[in-house]
């Protein structure tokens, strides 16, 4: 988890979720009192972007960097293939924070795996759900130019926060054979005895050698009447 040192305090969202906030412009005011993580006055240039998958760290956006990534591993090529297939449901949520009439929108490119990988010929889909809706099949619509905070005729002296909640599943169809072998005899009173076993082999590249797999988020400031 990458943090800002004091004064590039944090903001602690309703989810629990720390933005690490940093400023786009010259001017900067955001401190601590009392231990507290809370906001206590901020510059109209003041923005923050987070995105954390369920159960995860969080991955912020900093001065250097206004992207953040999220990625699929070997422990969820593991789940795919432990599910023998069908699909994996990656919950995250994407945090931001604006200040003044500033808005947000954003950009998500999702990462093509290895070649020859386990998830190489997995059907990655990206996509909007409301809080816990991660649950089902979706598709990737349009992930370029996502409004996160709209832009505001009435400047905001304090930081705006929203958070989005999204969908990252994994499809895959698990490549396998299936082998029965029988074998027949005669017992000691002269019957015949007949026994048979059928297993199911899985045929292609391990899941635990998966590289991880980038889902990468952009966020742009937008301004009144033009970005």
């Amino acid at each position: 988890m990458r943090c800002l040192t004091a004064p590039k305090a944090l903001l602690a969202t309703a989810a629990g979720l720390m933005v690490a906030l940093l400023s786009t412009g010259s001017g900067y005011a955001l401190w601590m009192a009392n231990n507290s993580t809370g906001l206590l006055a901020a510059t109209p240039t003041v923005t923050g972007f987070a995105v954390q998958r369920d159960g995860g760290q969080a991955d912020y956006a900093t001065a250097n960097s206004n992207s953040v990534n999220l990625f699929l591993t070997a422990v969820d090529a593991k789940a795919l293939m432990d599910g023998r297939g069908a699909t994996i449901y990656v919950p995250f949520t994407v945090t931001m924070m604006t200040s003044g009439t500033n808005g947000m929108n954003f950009s998500i490119v999702v990462g093509k795996p290895t070649a020859g990988s386990f998830l190489a010929n997995a059907q990655l889909e990206v996509f909007p759900v409301a809080q816990g809706g991660c649950t089902s099949p979706g598709q990737s619509g349009n992930l370029e130019g996502i409004t996160g905070v709209a832009t505001s005729e009435t400047p905001r002296q304090t930081g705006t926060v929203a958070s989005q909640y999204w969908c990252l599943t994994a499809t895959s169809t698990i490549p396998s054979y299936k082998t029965t072998a029988t074998a027949n005899g005669t017992d000691q009173m002269g019957g015949v005895v007949e026994g048979s076993t059928t297993w199911q082999v899985y045929t292609g590249p391990s899941p635990g050698l998966q590289e991880p797999v980038s889902i990468t988020l952009t966020y742009k400031t937008t301004k009144l009447g033009g970005t």
